[in-house]
C-alpha cells in the first residue's frame, strides 16, 4: 500500500521540538531526493530513529517522491512487509495509494 503527505516542514517547530531553516531542509532534501529515493533506497522506520541511519532490518516503508510545496514537502511511500520467521525483508505491501492529507 502506498501512502502520501507532509513529510518534512520548514520554519515550524516539529515533534522533537526543532524548528528547521528552510535553505537548510531544501538542501539536505534535495540531497536526499538524489542519493537515496533516485536509488531506491530511501527507507522510512516507524518509530523515530536514533540517528539519521535508517536500519534497513527495521525499514517500514520506501520512500517514492518528496515534493516541495510552500517551504513544506509532500511525500509518498510504499509500505514494506517483513517476516522475520521466512526471512523476509523490504518486500512491497500491495499497490493501494492512501493520503494522509
Amino acid at each position: 500500500m502506498k501512502f502520501r503527505g507532509i513529510f518534512l516542514q520548514s520554519e515550524k517547530k516539529n515533534g522533537n521540538g526543532r524548528i528547521y531553516p528552510y535553505e537548510e531542509l531544501r538542501r539536505e532534501v534535495d540531497k536526499f531526493r538524489t542519493e537515496m529515493i533516485e536509488t531506491n533506497r530511501g527507507l522510512m522506520e516507524l518509530e523515530h530513529p536514533s540517528s539519521c541511519e535508517i536500519d534497513p532490518t527495521r525499514a517500514s516503508a520506501r520512500i517514492l517522491s518528496l515534493e516541495e510545496d510552500n517551504k513544506q514537502w509532500i511525500g509518498e511511500a510504499v509500505i514494506l512487509c517483513s517476516d522475520e520467521k521466512f526471512g523476509i525483508h523490504g518486500t512491497v505491501c500491495g499497490d493501494t495509494l492512501a493520503s494522509l492529507t
